[in-house]
């Protein structure tokens, strides 16, 4: 019975360390993955908006979709969206041959 106690405790004190070790791992992983969300999040500050990429000649066209069914004040909120979509919409005169009154 003694032998069977002695081995019951190895084997518990095995499965502790396991835990420990298990616990260290996620730890590590954790770690790991912060620093992969950071490394995603400066890259995408880095990067330019896919919709600033695009010429004036595509997305006049795209911002006419919405602005052409749209108030004066959906105008002025689309122009905050960036300061080059304010320059394009600002400066496009087929986005203002309609002015409601």
């Amino acid at each position: 019975m003694l032998d069977e106690l002695t081995l019951a405790r190895n084997e518990l004190v095995r499965l502790q360390r396991k835990a420990q070790e298990l616990i260290q791992q996620l730890l590590d992983v954790r770690v790991a993955v912060s620093a992969q969300r950071t490394k995603i999040n400066e890259l995408i500050r880095q990067r330019s908006p896919s919709m600033d990429c695009l010429p004036t000649e595509l997305l006049l066209p795209i911002l006419k979709l919405d602005i052409d069914t749209s108030t004066f004040e959906r105008k002025l909120e689309l122009a905050r969206v960036s300061r080059r979509w304010r320059d394009v919409i600002l400066g496009s005169s087929s986005l203002w041959t309609t002015v409601d009154v």
